[in-house]
């Protein structure tokens, strides 16, 4: 009976329990779950772009980097993005992988051809940590030079000179260059609205824009106001003392103005 069992058990396990894998559902090769589409930070793609260009530089030379980021079309090195992605990224070859080096170069290459050759350049404003542009942000902004005007009478005029500002100048100085704009042929629905409320919201979204806030400096004492009554009490006091000593040693007469004539 022992061997009987043996040999059932046997089938059982290699036979009767078998199991297709035809239908299971495998994943590719080099796939993470979760990770398709999740864009880098701006930071990473410009140390990717900078990292490509660095390895161009030393495979392919001076010459070919300088046409590349001319932007002149010209063909990549074969089995370049492998060999980046492998050596340098220690890193599987994907296709995701090779799309972001490529992505990356490509906004390298943009940057340099606009003359932004700084990190702080090529961020052009956005934070370093963001993973996509802003996109429409400013599609329904009207007439976006009027802002600009605004920001550079403040750093001329008020920053330059170190002027006072307040909110009803800046307002007032924004008014009055919509005034000139419409005075040179703008269309009244191609200005923003600046009366009222409508004025009020728009300089406030200029300030959030360029970062401008409002400081307050209040009148405040570093002392108590007991403490300053008690000192001018005590200034008082040895004032008319010494006046009065200065009387008794020169024997003179007291003028109104402070001074001693004697006799």
């Amino acid at each position: 009976m022992s061997v009987y069992n043996g040999f059932s058990d046997f089938l059982d396990r290699n036979v009767s329990t078998h199991r297709s894998r035809a239908g299971a559902p495998t994943a590719k090769k080099g796939y993470v779950k979760g990770m398709r589409n999740i864009a880098d930070q701006l930071s990473i793609r410009l140390a990717f772009g900078n990292s490509i260009v660095a390895y161009l530089n030393d495979a392919k030379g001076c010459s070919f980097v300088d046409r590349l980021m001319n932007g002149e079309d010209i063909t990549m090195p074969r089995f370049l993005w492998r060999a980046f992605v492998e050596q340098e990224l220690h890193l599987e070859y994907t296709t995701r992988n090779r799309l972001r080096c490529w992505r990356a170069l490509q906004l390298v290459i943009k940057c340099k051809t606009d003359g932004k050759y700084t990190k702080c350049a090529m961020l052009d404003g956005s934070k370093s940590c963001a993973k996509r542009n802003s996109g429409g942000k400013w599609n329904s902004v009207k007439c976006p030079g009027l802002s600009q005007g605004l920001l550079q009478f403040f750093v001329d005029e008020v920053q330059g000179l170190k002027s006072r500002a307040d909110s009803r100048m800046l307002i007032d100085k924004a008014r009055q260059l919509r005034v000139h704009l419409l005075s040179t042929g703008f269309q009244e629905s191609d200005l923003p609205k600046l009366n009222d409320k409508n004025g009020i919201n728009w300089f406030a979204r200029w300030r959030a824009e360029h970062n401008l806030v409002t400081i307050a400096t209040g009148v405040q004492l570093k002392v108590p106001w007991k403490r300053v009554l008690r000192r001018c009490r005590i200034l008082l006091i040895n004032i008319f003392r010494l006046r009065a000593f200065f009387a008794k040693c020169h024997q003179g007469r007291l003028l109104h103005t402070g001074t001693y004539v004697c006799t």
